[in-house]
């Protein structure tokens, strides 16, 4: 009775498993290389969908031929007719090993021309009047990550110059160099910028000194007024 249950318990986990590799391969898209396709997003796909379903590297590098078309797929079938050892990992590594998939995939299919469009577009690219810091954030990390070779400096030099007028102004005396704190100091002074449009002036007090100079305007327009009124 004991092995029936284990038997009918493995049958299901194996079923699931089956029905979810189903879902995700109907999920992910093939790659042609082909169209101008952008192949950093679709690297990143894979990875996510083979996370997912539970894959290794080891796993990874067996799936992919089935997801590669017509250009990608000859690309590959005629590395590995040159080469048997053509790919031996996923990725570098530890070792640093230069015959991965990876690296190997986005040398031929990052072209040149891509990289000048992302980068012509990352040069321009500013935060929009109703764009939040987290959407303006999320875009150039799309682009740096297809651009790449820029540094933490002009990671952080290029997302400050892009920030709206006021939170350029605010952010750049402000931040201490690095990345991550532009991104955070932009978010705070975002909430400030908010919490003083709803706030009514009257709702702020003054100091005395600021209560004097008022007071002191006052009494010069009422003296003027009574010397027009002789």
């Amino acid at each position: 009775m004991l092995q029936m249950v284990q038997f009918i318990q493995q049958f299901l986990n194996q079923q699931n498993q089956q029905n979810q590799q189903q879902s995700w391969g109907a999920f992910l898209q093939t790659f042609s290389g082909e169209n101008q396709q952008d192949p950093v997003a679709w690297l990143r796909d894979y990875n996510a969908a083979a996370e997912a379903n539970g894959w290794n590297n080891v796993r990874k590098l067996q799936v992919v031929p089935a997801y590669l078309r017509s250009t990608a797929a000859e690309w590959y079938q005629s590395l590995r007719q040159d080469n048997p050892g053509f790919i031996t990992t996923w990725v570098a590594g530890l070792n640093g090993n230069a015959n991965n998939f990876e690296d190997r995939f986005l040398r031929r299919f990052r072209t040149a021309a891509m990289i000048e469009a992302w980068t012509i577009e990352l040069e321009q690219r500013v935060q929009g009047p109703n764009e939040t810091v987290e959407q303006y954030v999320t875009v150039l990390q799309k682009l740096f990550t297809r651009v790449e070779g820029y540094n933490e400096a002009q990671r952080t030099r290029k997302f400050i110059s892009g920030l709206t007028r006021d939170l350029y102004i605010m952010v750049q005396s402000t931040h201490d160099g690095t990345f991550q704190n532009a991104i955070d100091r932009a978010k705070r002074c975002k909430m400030t910028l908010m919490a003083g449009k709803n706030k009514n002036v009257s709702n702020y007090v003054l100091s005395p000194i600021w209560s004097g100079v008022i007071t002191n305007v006052k009494d010069v327009k009422l003296n003027s007024r009574d010397r027009k009124a002789k």
